[in-house]
């Protein structure tokens, strides 16, 4: 590696998905932006369009193996 190129971003998460699960889905939500978190609308997550085709192409690949 060339001192110009820049190292590749790791996220470490501590939350144990097994005992916390909705703790660490939220976390891999904020650092991955799939939800855009800015508006304090309870109840209502906003979803970037990026998110949302992943999703989608997450929901036919699931329905694939089904």
């Amino acid at each position: 590696m060339s001192g110009n190129e820049e190292k590749p971003r790791s996220t470490i998460f501590d939350i144990d998905k097994e005992n916390d699960f909705p703790n660490w889905f939220g976390e891999i939500c904020k650092v991955a932006e799939l939800a855009d978190i800015r508006y304090g609308v309870k109840g209502f997550t906003p979803f970037p369009p990026w998110s949302f085709m992943t999703m989608n192409n997450m929901f036919a690949l699931l329905e694939e193996v089904l």
